[in-house]
C-alpha cells in the first residue's frame, strides 16, 4: 500500500454537491475505494450554509485514484457530481472570505489581470503633451 506523501496528492475536489450533503454521506460514498481520512465541506462565510463543493482526503493514492476514476459523473442525491484531484493547499477561512469578497465585487484574478493589461495599453498610447488650458 502506498501512502500519501507531499509529491502524491491524495485529496479529491468534489463539486456540484446538493446543499443538503453531509460529510458522513461523502465519507460513506468515497470509502468504498479506500480509507478516507478527512471530508471537508466549506461553509459560506456570510450565510453559514454548506457550499456546493467538498474535499475528500484519502490515506493512500490508490484509493484516491480509484474514487476519482469511478465516481466521476455519478449521480449523488439527484445531482451529477464532478470529481478531480485537488490542486494547491487547503485555504484558510480568512483566505476564503477574501476570495468571496473579491468575487462578490466582480473581481477575479483574470479580471484584475485583464484590467491591468488594458490600463497599461491605454497608458502607453496616451500623449505626453499637456492638456490645453482654455
Amino acid at each position: 500500500m502506498s501512502s500519501c506523501s507531499r509529491p502524491k496528492n491524495c485529496s479529491l475536489y468534489v463539486r456540484n454537491l446538493p446543499r443538503e450533503t453531509r460529510s458522513e454521506d461523502l465519507e460513506r460514498l468515497f470509502s468504498q475505494y479506500g480509507h478516507v481520512t478527512d471530508v471537508h465541506i466549506p461553509l459560506d462565510h456570510y450565510t453559514g450554509e454548506p457550499r456546493d463543493f467538498a474535499y475528500v482526503q484519502f490515506e493512500d493514492i490508490l484509493g484516491a485514484e480509484d474514487a476519482n476514476h469511478y465516481l466521476k459523473g455519478v449521480t449523488f442525491h439527484r445531482k451529477e457530481i464532478q470529481v478531480q484531484f485537488a490542486e494547491g493547499q487547503r485555504k484558510t477561512p480568512a483566505q476564503m472570505r477574501a476570495k468571496e469578497r473579491r468575487e462578490a465585487h466582480g473581481y477575479s484574478s483574470s479580471n484584475r489581470r485583464d484590467n491591468y493589461d488594458e490600463g497599461n495599453s491605454r497608458r502607453r498610447s496616451r500623449s505626453r503633451s499637456p492638456a490645453p488650458l482654455w
